[in-house]
């Protein structure tokens, strides 16, 4: 039961659990756990641009109120801000001891270089830990620009959806309940004060096409807050050519009500001597709690415009034969490809792997990589190496996440780092979560699991585990998963919910293979709970009148003819295609783009959610030809 409420702990639900169990404490004594805590919240007061690091001035407080030898058995960020950090006053590894600093990066790995100028170790104490009469769990925010915060998961408190930034929860051997305490464990949410507006631009690329010395040329663009609370746009940096761009009306030092959204005009005026093929990028520094959409690329050619098209390659890389891997990012696109984030998860991997590009390792100094769009017949290209370090300690399987502007390949390549093993096997399975409604009609849902590694993905069965004392498993069944799963193959099958039940359901369901990564990539939480009926009327609209055509781009798009679905958070997925097809493409938003490759059936899957978080599943299935 430990390793499944781990999982519990890593996803980003709130499913309802017991205490950790497991533990073969001394003391006969029970221990009690109580947090110096009114509410499960710690305010974030500073999440705007920072030159330095700050310390968090309230820490988690933890104090044992009994005799017996309160332990904490697990910290986990349920959600975590890409900035905040966790870190305790113990004693400094030797890569930080006795270091002065005025940037993070002199310190060493992991480090972080206090106001003070001197390098503490990121991260929580190493658990389990006794707790003693107290215990503090302190917090920081690394220098850096917006904070971008967490999506709130469905049981997040509706009061502080608008303003989460981030989930903690912290498991004991304690089984008391007080305050914020339940069954010995805790939730702390990270908020913020409601003041920072939460930013998104569209769109993300412009092009002004046809460039000519002396003619101008304009187009529109909307910034929108989502928050309900006022967004400041504080300054924006144009980086080369930034002279032939205006905004109107003046965009920086503005401040964007809540709820709001606002219109600008920017403007390409060339002159003689103004270079006209180039490209760059608008990237805004504001109040915003998220960077999502917060920057837009800029194209100018002489001739017509186009999409950024990315090909990585290749899409597995082993290390089994040498330490150091070359990674090819090409462009086969007209506009500009940016590369925004790249990083490897889980935690544990990233310490086996360098991404190196002019001697900087970009896993640790990221700044936004560019790929010119193709000229002529050539695609533009990035490389990369790919640097293995096999003395780290863990599993070294693990996947490299690119994240881009080539919205047709779902804004995400994945690469997967199957470290020095000869032969692993290395499964996905999508979509990892599930919100269904339990007090109505029966449920149907497909899921696929892809084989990203380079040996058969063996599925024996499925292991569910029922989370909370309302959960009834009878309700659920899981079928068609046991399967051989070839490298690079895809495989579907089938969960059930049974039942028309006025309780909530919680369901942990590990699928038992021989996976050799991420064990929450192959693990399926299901919550089935009590909410309100929706009007959602789904179907799926092709850009085709009869058949897709092999080689050509293809389009779907998803309908609601109750208006009540919420598109732009659309789950794209592909559960079948036919022999001699590669195609693994998966997307978010209401269409998704791409080519097929081969003739034969097509079959995606579409999950979209209401404002209530009622979710239902569309499966559209199609012919291609050549």
């Amino acid at each position: 039961m430990n390793r499944i409420q781990s999982l519990v702990a890593t996803a980003l639900m709130s499913l309802v659990i017991g205490a950790c169990g497991g533990n073969n404490f001394s003391s006969d004594a029970v221990p009690e756990l109580t947090i110096e805590l009114t509410e499960a919240q710690i305010l974030l007061d500073a999440v705007g641009p920072s030159d330095s690091t700050q310390t968090i001035a309230a820490p988690i407080i933890l104090r044992n109120s009994s005799d017996g030898d309160l332990r904490v058995t697990n910290i986990e960020w349920v959600a975590r801000p890409d900035r905040l950090e966790g870190y305790f006053i113990g004693d400094i590894s030797e890569a930080n001891e006795g270091t002065s600093c005025s940037e993070d990066a002199e310190c060493g790995t992991a480090g972080v270089c206090l106001r003070s100028g001197i390098c503490r170790d990121a991260g929580f104490e190493a658990t389990p830990f006794d707790v003693g009469n107290r215990y503090d769990l302190n917090f920081l925010l690394r220098r850096g620009d917006t904070i971008t915060c967490p999506t709130p998961g469905a049981d997040v408190p509706v009061e502080i959806q608008d303003r989460y930034c981030g989930e903690l929860r912290i498991e004991t051997n304690a089984s008391n309940n007080s305050g914020i305490v339940e069954e010995g464990a805790a939730n702390i949410y990270f908020i913020t004060s409601g003041g920072s507006g939460e930013m998104a631009v569209q769109p993300g690329l412009i092009q002004f096409t046809n460039a000519t010395a002396g003619v101008s040329q304009s187009s529109q663009f909307t910034i929108e807050n989502r928050a309900g609370s006022p967004l400041f746009i504080e300054r924006g940096d144009f980086g080369e050519n930034a002279q032939v761009f205006e905004i109107t009306p003046s965009v920086f030092g503005r401040e964007i009500p809540a709820n709001s959204t606002e219109t600008f005009t920017l403007t390409y005026a060339p002159s003689v001597e103004t270079e006209l093929e180039f490209s760059t990028t608008l990237e805004f520094s504001s109040s915003s709690v998220t960077s999502t959409s917060s920057a837009i690329t800029i194209e100018v050619t002489q001739g017509v415009g186009d999409a950024p098209l990315i090909e990585v390659d290749p899409l597995q890389l082993s290390f089994a034969d040498a330490t150091s891997q070359t990674l090819t990012v090409r462009n086969y696109g007209g506009a500009t490809l940016a590369l925004s984030q790249m990083r490897i998860v889980p935690s544990e991997a990233a310490a086996f792997y360098r991404i190196m590009l002019d001697g900087v390792n970009l896993l640790e100094d990221y700044t936004t990589q560019r790929v010119a769009r193709m000229t002529e017949d050539e695609p533009s290209e990035l490389e990369l190496t790919v640097e293995f370090d096999s003395s780290a300690e863990g599993s070294s399987v693990g996947t490299l996440e690119i994240r881009h502007n080539d919205s047709a390949s779902g804004n995400i390549t994945n690469v997967s780092l199957l470290g020095d093993a000869t032969e692993v096997a290395v499964g996905e399975l999508y979509p990892t979560i599930f919100s269904l409604r339990s007090d109505g009609p029966a449920v149907e849902r497909e899921v696929a699991i892809y084989n990203n590694g380079n040996d058969d993905l063996v599925i024996s069965g499925v292991d569910a585990q029922g989370q909370g004392s309302t959960t009834n498993l009878d309700l659920f069944r899981f079928e068609g998963f046991a399967a051989t799963v070839p490298p690079g193959g895809v495989h579907t099958a089938k969960v059930f919910f049974d039942g028309d039940d006025p309780f909530n359901h919680g369901v942990v369901a590990a699928i038992e293979s021989n996976h050799a990564g991420q064990e929450q990539a192959m693990t399926l939480l299901i919550n089935a709970r009590v909410v309100s009926a929706s009007p959602m009327d789904l179907s799926v609209e092709p850009s085709f009148s009869n058949e897709a055509v092999v080689g050509q781009s293809t389009t779907l798009t998803l309908r609601d003819a109750g208006d009540a679905a919420l598109l732009d958070s659309a789950r794209w997925f592909i559960l079948e295609r036919p022999e001699g097809s590669a195609l693994l493409t998966r997307g978010i938003g209401e269409s998704l783009t791409f080519e097929p490759d081969a003739a034969g059936t097509y079959r995606f899957g579409v999950l979209a959610n209401d404002s209530t978080n009622r979710e239902e599943q569309v499966i559209f299935e199609f012919e291609a030809v050549n």
